[in-house]
């Protein structure tokens, strides 16, 4: 499926100029491994079509897996629908 629109705003700057707070109220901010992983976890090939299909990214307990996916399904929402990623989150080792 092709496409409509090319994102003008990638998934870290989104996060950086969004996403102030954390779900406790926090303030929050992406950590450098997370930048570099979203960048190329995310990254386009030239005809704007995203690299990999699939990511998996496995941390532990607490480390913002849950609420860097909802950073970026907020961010999909803001795109049109067939620029929309999707998320499985695998908690304790179950699927």
């Amino acid at each position: 499926m092709k496409r409509q629109s090319k994102p003008t705003v990638g998934p870290v700057e989104f996060i950086d100029r969004v996403i102030r707070l954390d779900e406790k109220g926090e303030p929050w901010t992406l950590a450098p491994y997370q930048r570099r992983i979203l960048e190329m976890a995310l990254r386009r090939d030239p005809s704007g079509e995203l690299v990999f299909r699939l990511v998996v990214l496995s941390e532990p307990k607490k480390s913002s897996k849950t609420f860097m996916a909802a950073c970026l399904c907020l961010r999909s929402g803001t795109l049109s629908f067939e620029n929309a990623y999707c998320f499985r989150l695998v908690l304790r080792g179950k699927i």
